[in-house]
Order: structure tokens, then sequence, then C-alpha cells
């Protein structure tokens, strides 16, 4: 009876011994973040910078800076535009000495670099599609926008600020159109607008400029898009006319007059 008993404690035993405590397990780490993968994180759009500037010249090969009426751009006028892109935003500034004092001009960024002809710089550039009109309004107090628009002369021309032609409150997100960014491409249809595809200072680039007394003056417009790699623009014309911002002809601004051909200059942070 006393063998059966050592042998039955002797088995339970050699088991217990073969058996071992599970050791307690923490929780599961947790998973690597992209970045510890060496997936790439978002990035921002690209800086970009645009510059044209020179003495207004007849065309020749190799001229940046054309006038096509020297009536209206006399000899020995300049003109200087620089176009500055980064994360979500545009920044175009305008200078012009030597043109006709006291006088109004419209001027956008177009397509095409400069040609021989006026037309040959092509249609109005365009960062942002619209589906509808901007919502800012046209009516303004004498002194200018209420909310940072432009101060205006007494015909409603803008005397160049940030803000854009006539009225139009200023080129922010909020004020410009909501579509995706694969709708902002499209080039406006040689500055005529239509219910579908209206221009305006929010989707275009406008910088007109109203001369002091010595035939100067300075315009600036942000916008609230960037440009990208694949598609830039060409040229800034300068028109005879201040921009017609309202109605089927917006966007127009009777003849071309000027034109600066736009080149990629370093960022000011290279």
């Amino acid at each position: 009876m006393l063998a059966v008993l050592g042998a039955g404690y002797a088995a339970t035993a050699a088991c217990s011994a073969g058996q071992q405590t599970p050791q307690a397990q923490g929780p599961a780490a947790a998973p690597a973040s992209p970045t510890e993968t060496g997936s790439p994180s978002p990035t921002g759009a690209q800086s970009i910078r645009l510059k044209g500037e020179g003495t207004f010249v007849p065309f020749a090969e190799g001229e940046t800076a054309v006038v096509y009426d020297e009536k209206l751009v006399p000899s020995g006028a300049k003109g200087e535009i620089t176009v500055a892109s980064k994360g979500e935003g545009t920044m175009a500034e305008l200078s012009v000495d030597g043109l006709l004092p006291d006088r109004q001009y419209g001027a956008h960024l177009h397509v095409n670099p400069c040609g021989e002809n006026p037309d040959d710089s092509g249609p109005h550039f365009r960062g942002q599609e619209a589906t509808g009109s901007p919502t800012a309004t046209a009516e303004e107090s004498p002194t200018g926008s209420p909310t940072g628009g432009p101060e205006e002369s007494p015909t409603g021309s803008p005397t160049g600020s940030p803000t854009g032609p006539q009225g139009y409150a200023a080129s922010s997100p909020t004020n410009g159109p909501t579509e995706s960014p694969t709708d902002t491409m499209a080039p406006s249809p040689n500055g005529t607008a239509t219910a579908q595809n209206p221009a305006n200072p929010v989707n275009e680039v406008w910088l007109d400029l109203k001369t002091n007394g010595q035939g100067d003056a300075e315009a600036e417009s942000k916008q609230p898009w960037s440009l990208s790699e694949s598609r830039l623009p060409g040229s800034l014309v300068i028109h005879a006319k201040p921009t017609i911002v309202t109605g089927p002809q917006a966007g127009e601004a009777g003849e071309r007059v000027a034109c600066l051909t736009l080149t990629r200059a370093p960022n000011n942070n290279d």
C-alpha cells in the first residue's frame, strides 16, 4: 500500500514539474506610425517664384518686355512683375514706371509668353475654376470695401491694392469658389465670362493699375490657390482699359498694349 501511494506521489510530482506557469504578457505593441515605417507624410504645395521685368520695347527675339502700343506705353516705360506661390496661396506684385500719368490700365496674368502679336500671350491664366459669380459684392463705399477691398477712384477703379479691381473683396478662401483642386486648371475663354465659367479676380489674377502724375503705379493680388509645376502662367499683359468686373464681358479690358514674359526665379529662401 505504501508502495502504491509512493508511486502515485512520484507521478504527481513529475506532472507538476512538467507544467510551467504562464508568464504575464503586456499589452500588444502599437502599430508603427507611417513616419516610423518610412512611408512619406503628406506635404504641402511646393514653393514657386516667377518674375518678369524690363524696359518695354517693340518685339524682338529674346525680349521679355514688349510694347504693342507706344502711345499708351511711351518709350522708356518699365515694368516688373513677381508671382510667388507657397503652401495654398499665391501673391502677385506688379509695378510700372513711365506709363501715361493719371490713367487706368487693366492687367492680368496670361497663359503664354509674350510674342510678336498681342494675342500670342493667349487667354487669361486661371488658377481656380468657378461655377458661379463671386460671393463678394461690387457695391462699395467711397473708401473701399467693408471686407478690406481697394480704395477706389470716383470711377470705381482700384488704386492698386491687394484686393482686386473695382470693389471685389480680398481673394481669400472664404470669398472664392470651393471647387476641388482638380477643377482649378482651366483658363478662362479669352477673358469672356459665361454663366458656367465666369471670370473674376478670385479665380484669375487681376492687377489693374492707376498711375500717378509721373505715370507710376503698383498693384498686388493675393489668391487662395497655389501654382503647380505642370501649369504656370506665361506672362503679365497690360491692357488699354480697366477690367470689366460684371456681366458677360467680365474680365475684358480692351486692347493689349504691353507684355512681360514670366520666367522662373530663385525663391527668396534659396
